[in-house]
């Protein structure tokens, strides 16, 4: 089963300032097709905190850097809707990065 994705990517860093609209670009990801072991989940609750610009600035060095284009990272609370894993069935509650 085909699964679209869509993904919030960094299009500049907010040095110095804060942060603008213009930082971020909604993306459509190509077609995910599940391989065993795989979940698709839905994303009811998307939840960010100040830590996130300073990944995006690139001065947390606890966490890799990210550049111009990455998917912006964050964590979310969501709702299975394919499993090809043996431990997640559509209409789980799963949560994570």
């Amino acid at each position: 089963m085909s699964t679209p994705a869509r993904q919030w990517t960094i299009t500049a860093r907010p040095l110095g300032r804060a942060l603008a609209e213009s930082d971020f670009r909604l993306e459509t990801a190509p077609d995910v097709v599940l391989a065993e072991g795989e979940v698709a989940v839905r994303t009811d609750w998307l939840g960010f905190d100040p830590a996130l610009k300073s990944w995006m600035e690139n001065i947390a060095g606890y966490v890799d850097a990210m550049e111009i284009g990455d998917v912006m990272r964050g964590s979310g609370v969501g709702t299975v809707t394919d499993s090809r894993h043996p431990d997640f069935s559509p209409g789980d509650v799963v949560h994570g990065p």
